[in-house]
């Protein structure tokens, strides 16, 4: 039981320290390096449409997000790599963006906040944009528009 435990042991520690480098070599979000003019850095988002889906199939339009009432505002700084909004209680509300893919036209960006799976994706040339969020138990979609933030 002891050799168990011993293996067991190192094992975990291995791994942890495994974890930590990994973290630490990770890059943070943000678009790849390209040619030409860099990308805009921040968009202003407004989420104009939502519904909702259980996972019997049921779906229903909503008029709110978390207590917001629609439009509800939102940045996403790809400089900070976050995606934020004012809450209810009119504090701000930022959930850290996780993964970030980019087309020559389109942001794609995920991230995890609770138990919750969020997906943002931004087509910059006519600055529409989709929205879903998917729990074990449901999913919400929605529709708006984003402008990019010119730099000054």
């Amino acid at each position: 039981m002891t050799i168990i435990r011993e293996t067991l042991l190192a094992a975990t520690i291995g791994l942890v320290a495994t974890t930590g480098a990994f973290a630490q070599a990770a890059t943070p979000p943000g678009p790849p390096a390209a040619s030409g003019a860099p990308p805009a850095r921040q968009h202003n988002c407004l989420l104009k449409a939502l519904n909702t889906c259980g996972a019997n199939g049921s779906c229903k339009g909503l008029d709110n997000l978390k207590g917001e009432k629609l439009p509800v505002k939102m940045t996403v700084d790809l400089a900070v790599g976050i995606v934020a909004g004012v809450a209810p209680d009119g504090w701000v509300d930022a959930t850290r963006i996780i993964s970030l893919g980019r087309t020559a036209d389109e942001l794609i960006l995920q991230g995890i906040d609770g138990g919750v799976a969020w997906q943002v994706l931004i087509y910059e040339k006519n600055e529409v944009m989709s929205f879903s969020l998917a729990t074990a138990d449901g999913v919400t979609t929605g529709f708006g528009e984003c402008t990019a933030v010119k730099e000054p």
